[in-house]
């Protein structure tokens, strides 16, 4: 049962996303509710665990009361009220779930290579008869491998945004190596690239083929100049985007990976929405400090200055900054980011003192495509919360894995 529930954690993360009726969304959270709550009574020693990963609990917390904030006019407090109660079953049975596989010498995340292959494939067949909802942008990979025109595909197990579902199986997709049987494994390849491409999200297929180079050069330097170095990167990525993109808007060869010049200029309206939220946090108040609750953009004026760009779209009066950064500052403030980037960085020297180690490799691989996807999209928090679900748990195996476990 605990490997069951397991498993189905990553489906139970995704219910919110749905829009399935609450009553069976209430239903299948008291469902796996009480069967966690079993196995979490029963294990002792819980309040030591959470206790030695205090500051990713503190972290998971904040995000709790950011979406209690929330200032999406969209959002009920009754779909927060579940979708809380959810994020808590899950976080805490999941943690729960990594310290019994610790102590058996299991890696849970073979369990989540076979959650996500699953959680890829049902999608794959699903989308064969049914669309969830018909986007109306034109798929821009598919068209460049096939020279076929149809539109980018949103997957019916998982958020509306394509772009987040994209990501997700990206971030994930490292794990799927630790699959030892070689039909299954190749055949699951094949699947997240054919999901990849249908989705048509260039930055989560750009971010695995720039997390694995950066991979292996960070892997050749000294562990103190790779956290130096993401510290640096990591807050300026935006102002380097921002002087970059406009000159790479005339290089014509990068024509065929957009859909007009101005895409790239801007990175799709991006720069524009970031300039304009760059001169609201630069003002350090109470709000900016603290954070305003989640959609934190939607209380400053200068959230009109950008909208604008999305009034073709469902839902333009809520659209988020693009960039996970600048969110967090919005949301949570410049408090939280600063509890993040010490979090990153811990996490960051664990894993790089363990880097020879094959798997280990796997979990930077899927950090890294976090932190590059994070540039151009709000991956931290309510707006897609499985992604910074996994992001915390890969920590929480990390913070507590003993290097004499044996690797499955």
């Amino acid at each position: 049962m605990r490997f069951v529930l397991a498993f189905l954690t990553i489906f139970m993360l995704n219910l919110g996303y749905m829009q399935i009726p609450q009553p069976i969304y209430f239903g299948l959270i008291l469902g796996y509710g009480f069967f966690s709550l079993v196995f979490f009574i029963k294990d002792k020693n819980q309040l030591n665990f959470i206790l030695r990963n205090n500051l990713i609990f503190f972290i998971f917390f904040i995000i709790i009361i950011s979406y209690l904030k929330t200032n999406n006019p969209n959002t009920s407090i009754r779909v927060v009220m579940l979708d809380i109660l959810n994020w808590i079953f899950c976080f805490f049975y999941f943690s729960n779930f990594i310290l019994f596989s610790i102590k058996k010498g299991f890696n849970p995340f073979i369990l989540v290579a076979y959650s996500i292959i699953v959680f890829i494939i049902l999608n794959l067949l699903v989308s064969l008869v049914y669309n969830r909802n018909e986007s109306s942008i034109e798929n821009l990979i598919f068209k460049l491998i096939t020279g076929i025109t149809i539109n980018k595909q949103i997957f019916s197990i998982g958020p509306l945004s394509a772009n987040h579902s994209a990501i997700f199986i990206a971030m994930l997709s490292p794990f799927i190596l630790l699959v030892k049987k070689k039909k299954v494994k190749w055949l699951s390849i094949l699947a997240t690239f054919i999901a990849l491409i249908l989705l048509d999200n260039r930055m989560s297929i750009l971010s695995i083929i720039l997390s694995v180079s950066l991979f292996f050069s960070l892997n050749k330097v000294k562990l103190s100049f790779v956290t130096k170095i993401i510290a640096i990167i990591i807050p300026s990525f935006v102002m380097i985007l921002m002087v970059v993109l406009p000159l790479l808007a005339f290089t014509s060869d990068l024509e065929m990976f957009s859909r007009n010049s101005e895409e790239i200029m801007t990175a799709n309206s991006r720069t524009l929405i970031w300039a304009s939220i760059i001169e609201v946090i630069s003002t350090l108040n109470m709000q900016t400090f603290f954070g305003s609750g989640d959609y934190g953009n939607l209380v400053h004026s200068t959230s009109s200055d950008y909208l604008s760009l999305f009034v073709n779209f469902e839902d333009s009066s809520v659209k988020s900054s693009h960039n996970t950064y600048l969110q967090i500052i919005l949301d949570k403030g410049y408090f939280t980011l600063l509890l993040f980037y010490v979090f990153l960085l811990k996490f960051l020297n664990k894993l790089f003192k363990m880097k020879n180690e094959k798997n280990t490799q796997l979990f930077i691989i899927s950090v890294i495509i976090f932190l590059l996807s994070g540039t151009t999209e709000v991956l931290f928090g309510s707006y897609y919360f499985p992604i910074t679900f996994y992001l915390l748990v890969m920590a929480v195996y990390i913070n507590n894995k003993k290097n004499n476990i044996y690797e499955n």
